[in-house]
């Protein structure tokens, strides 16, 4: 389950009448800690990345046309990205994924995370690769806001 950032929130609210879409060009990473509870408040600050030799954020490369999940929400969804480390000497637990806006390790704007069931994903060497598929959900009927009635 993603778990949006107020700022992306803003930010996909800004440009929901633009040609450029809020998750255009998102960056995806892990991380292995995190010092807050889960929630719209977090930042990049809140998080410690993964760093075992060989990490490095990813770019979600075009996300699909909008389709109905087979839970019923409403979704888009990017092809599989592969982690895996270059050695085995230091091996970490994946305790989710970030979604940022930068490429940068420690860096940019922090759109949402998706954390991982306990006790995360371990990747102890180069026999090891998490391979993640990127998937943003609506709930399709969802409460999305409406004009007031002034007269």
């Amino acid at each position: 389950m993603n778990i949006p950032m107020n700022a992306f929130l803003q930010e996909l609210l800004a440009k929901g009448t633009s040609d450029t879409a809020g998750l255009d060009g998102v960056w995806i990473g892990l991380y292995i800690g995190i010092n807050a509870s889960p929630g719209p408040n977090l930042t990049m600050a809140n998080l410690t990345e993964a760093s075992y030799d060989g990490y490095a954020r990813q770019q979600v490369g075009a996300w699909t046309e909008p389709y109905l999940s087979s839970d019923g929400q409403n979704a888009v969804i990017d092809g599989a990205l592969h982690f895996r480390p270059s050695d085995s000497s230091f091996p970490q637990t994946m305790l989710g994924a970030l979604y940022g806006s930068s490429s940068v390790s420690g860096g940019g704007n922090l759109i949402m995370i998706d954390p991982f069931p306990a006790p995360g994903v371990g990747l102890l060497g180069p026999n090891n690769v998490l391979s993640y598929v990127p998937e943003f959900e609506l709930p399709a009927g969802g409460n999305y806001g409406g004009g007031d009635v002034l007269s």
